[in-house]
Parts: structure tokens; C-alpha cells; sequence
């Protein structure tokens, strides 16, 4: 299989997260908020731009621990041209908590009915972390309607990497001296982007919260699924991004396994380079999403 043409393509668009970007913009789009209901229940959606306008609809899923607001700042950007689409996975941020412990496929089966309660005949996606998981199954659950799928991060797991990162992102239960929310706090703020302000780390503190007891689910579902099991079973194109990070050797793993699509190592950039290089990386999903097939 050659990739020469989007090889080239992609190189630029690599170089493009450690170098300013140049291009025209686009007024950004404001972020409104949606409820569907879904085998879970209620789910909770951020949304900007319109359906029915411009290009293909783009789901965004986001890590655990997490909620939609990841994605706000790309959102507006990409929000210009199409519609763009971003859940609270069920048990986090403002989406009620599936009634027992959730598999990744039970997650793609909550995503389904959103997608459906929306009405959308075809969409891309862009998932991280546990978020680039559910996108697989997705894919596997609606071959029709998915286009494309943009994956920051693909590890493949020994069980030594599982117990480092049960370690490295333990979920402490509640103590009476509130002890539980000063060490989530700190462990918070000294994982960000060194860009990223204490104010922003507090934006998304209260959604890593709201999953209360629960809020571990989304770890184990993602411990339990195995990438190279089922990421070459997906028949549409596959682009993984693989920034620096915890989950960056974990990663390249997963190359070999990937039967439609390519693995991009990105080791200049953070963890968090959707939000912190906005310009960089709208570019590198649109020159994918926009393309009719990949790789020719």
C-alpha cells in the first residue's frame, strides 16, 4: 500500500503543530447545547455550526475523566464549515450514567442513538483516548454512516502498562476531609499543558466530578478493549494522531494493525494539541476529512 501523495501531505500538516499557521479565518461558530435520549438516558451534546451546511457532520468523543467541553475550542474553528457534534459519554459531565458498569461497545451503542436521534445519513469522527475506542466500535456499529475516523492515541496494552496507568490516573473515593478533591485538583493542574491556565484546569474540573462514584467506568471499558483486535476490521479510512505522552509507546503498536489508514507520530506535541494548537490541527482534519477516500 502506498501513501506517498498523503504522506507528503500529512509531513506538512505534522510541521504545522510546532510552526504558526496561516490561514484565512473564518467566523467562529458559537457553541450551543442539545439533550437526546439514549439507551443510558439523557445525553448531553455541545454543538456549533448547522446541519445541512457546508461539509460532512464531525462527532467528536471525548477521554474519560473528561466531558465535551475538551473540544470547545476546536469546535468553534471547525463549526465554520460544517457540523460538529460533541456528547458528554454517558456518566460524565451533564449525560446520565448508564445503570451498570458499560463495555467500549456499550458506549458506541449510546453514540448510535445520538447519531440517530440527530438524523445525520453519513458524519466523521474524531475521538481520544477512551473516545478514539468508542469511535472504532461506532464505526463497526454504523459502516454506512461513518466516513472517516481521526484517533488521537491507539495504545495497545501490556498488563504492566495498565497497572502504570491505573497508578498514574487513580480515581479516589470520597473521604470526610475532602482530602479526595485536593489530590485530584493537583494531580490535575500539574498534568496540564504548560499553555493552559489554572482558570482552564478549573473549567473542567467541576465535569471530572460529576461522574461521582461512577466516574471510573469509562477506565475500565477502555482497559478492557484491545485496539488491535478490531481497529483493522474497520473498513473506513483510519488516521491516528500519536502526541507525546503517557500513551505515546503505547501507541505505535498499534501501526501494524491498521489495514485502511496511517499511523502519525506527532512526539513535539502535548496530549491536549486540539485545544492548545487549534490552527494546526484543523488543518491536518480537514485535509482528511474533506477527502473523498483515503489512502488512494
Amino acid at each position: 500500500m502506498t501513501f506517498s501523495r498523503r504522506d507528503t501531505l500529512f509531513a506538512g500538516a505534522a510541521t504545522a503543530l510546532v510552526q504558526p499557521a496561516h490561514r484565512a479565518r473564518a467566523a467562529d461558530a458559537p457553541i450551543r447545547r442539545h439533550y437526546v435520549s439514549a439507551w443510558t438516558g439523557q445525553v448531553h451534546l455541545r454543538l456549533a455550526g448547522e446541519p445541512g451546511a457546508g461539509k460532512r457532520p464531525v462527532l467528536c468523543l471525548h477521554p474519560s475523566l473528561a466531558s465535551s467541553l475538551n473540544f470547545v475550542p476546536l469546535m468553534t474553528k471547525l463549526g465554520s464549515d460544517r457540523f460538529v457534534f460533541a456528547p458528554d459519554t454517558p456518566g460524565y459531565g451533564m449525560s446520565d450514567a448508564p445503570p451498570a458498569q458499560p463495555s467500549i461497545a456499550d458506549y458506541a451503542r449510546a453514540m448510535a442513538d445520538v447519531v440517530d436521534a440527530l438524523k445525520l445519513p453519513e458524519y466523521d469522527l474524531l475521538g481520544a483516548h477512551t473516545g478514539s475506542k468508542t469511535c472504532v466500535e461506532l464505526a463497526r456499529l454504523q459502516p454506512r454512516q461513518v466516513k472517516h475516523l481521526a484517533l488521537v492515541a491507539a495504545p495497545v496494552y501490556t498488563p504492566a502498562d495498565v497497572q502504570h496507568l491505573r497508578e498514574r490516573n487513580p480515581v479516589d473515593p470520597p473521604d470526610e476531609s475532602g482530602e479526595f478533591l485536593a489530590r485530584a485538583w493537583k494531580r490535575r493542574a500539574a498534568g496540564r499543558d504548560p499553555r493552559s491556565s489554572l482558570d482552564e484546569v478549573m473549567a473542567k474540573f467541576p465535569d471530572y466530578l460529576m461522574g461521582g462514584d461512577k466516574r471510573v467506568w469509562g477506565q475500565v471499558a477502555a482497559f478492557g478493549y484491545h485496539f488491535e483486535d478490531t481497529i483493522g476490521k474497520v473498513a473506513v479510512p483510519v488516521m491516528v494522531l500519536n502526541p507525546k505522552g503517557d500513551l505515546f509507546e503505547m501507541t505505535l503498536r498499534i501501526a501494524p494493525h491498521i489495514k485502511n489508514g496511517k499511523l502519525i507520530n506527532l512526539p513535539q506535541s502535548a496530549p491536549s494539541f486540539l485545544e492548545t494548537d487549534v490552527d494546526a490541527s484543523l488543518a491536518m482534519l480537514r485535509d482528511f476529512y474533506d477527502e473523498d477516500r483515503y489512502p488512494t
